[in-house]
């Protein structure tokens, strides 16, 4: 039924998506930059799971999200961009002078003082904060408290770094998660913090070699092959974040359009399936997964009027 209400839906905005297009760019009324073909989407690298291009293809619940509401919902084409380390402000900018790098940017980016000024279509995903730590590492963490002893480390400028600069203020500040990542490798930090549903992707998808001539091969052979991080089961910090899909400002009506297409999404079967596939959460039951990671779809302010 809900993948009925979703075909529905995406008839209707194509339909609408087609009235608009030739509209006047006065006010926010235009469909652009969804006049644009392609339009080009810009994704986050390296979080496996959430987005991860590898060998000229990307992977991960954002990008099939992507061609769900864009191709599927609108019948729009689009084409896809990687996006460089903290730069999707700057990509999404000098939209007005026509030559901003892209038109629309799917990347972790929750609703707040860093999106402020952007018009934000969703949200797409709901997600609590939540910790990685090494494999073998079985130190309990289950709230902010039992981080205090331990060093910490997560992306600047991030709801993670905002939330831990009131409570573990000597967190090591790193300019991306990859960096994040590698400091876990070395040791020189016992826990990483960042979106829950990031890190279950990248506990669920980055393992050892299984060829012990690999350099990344681990020293222990028994570990070959085994995954290298895990994200625990129920540990949420911090209030949930809405994730949402950013575009410039002044193109409410593209923004109005795109979220009605997230909105119908985010009730149809396909969004549980995706989540508890890419994020791996095979251990969390439907109705968990609807009650902690599924978004509301109505807003309590127009998110589309920037």
């Amino acid at each position: 039924m809900a993948r009925s209400r979703f075909a529905l839906l995406s008839v209707g905005l194509l339909l609408l998506a087609g009235t608009v297009a030739g509209c006047d760019t006065t006010g926010g009324t235009s469909a652009a930059p969804f006049d644009s073909i392609p339009i080009r989407v810009g994704f986050k690298d390296g979080r496996p799971g959430m987005s991860a291009l590898n060998d000229g293809s990307w992977s991960g619940f954002e990008p099939h999200l992507a061609q769900r509401v864009l191709k599927d919902a609108l019948g729009r084409t689009y084409t896809s961009v990687p996006l460089g380390v903290g730069t999707w402000k700057g990509a999404l900018s000098n939209d007005k002078a026509n030559n901003n790098t892209v038109n629309l940017v799917i990347a972790d980016i929750s609703e707040g003082k860093d999106s402020e000024g952007y018009d934000l279509a969703g949200p797409y995903l709901l997600t609590p904060l939540g910790v990685l730590l090494k494999d073998k590492d079985q130190t309990p963490v289950k709230d902010m408290n039992d981080l205090a002893p331990l060093t910490v480390c997560a992306q600047k400028d991030t709801t993670a770094a905002h939330t831990l600069d009131e409570s573990h203020p000597q967190y090591s500040r790193a300019t991306n998660l990859d960096e994040c990542l590698k400091q876990l490798d070395r040791g020189t930090v016992r826990v990483v913090v960042a979106d829950f549903v990031v890190l279950r992707g990248i506990a669920h998808n980055l393992r050892y070699p299984t060829d012990p001539a690999d350099p990344a091969a681990p020293a222990d052979p028994q570990d070959l092959g085994r995954p290298k991080y895990r994200a625990p089961r129920d540990v949420y910090l911090g209030r949930p974040q809405q994730l949402m899909a950013v575009l410039p400002p002044l193109h409410q009506q593209a923004c109005k359009l795109l979220g009605r297409a997230i909105a119908d999404y985010v009730q149809d079967t396909d969004w549980l399936t995706s989540v508890r596939t890419y994020a791996g959460l095979d251990d969390f039951t439907d109705q968990e997964i609807i009650n902690t990671f599924r978004p509301p779809t109505t807003q309590a302010k127009d998110t589309c009027a920037a």
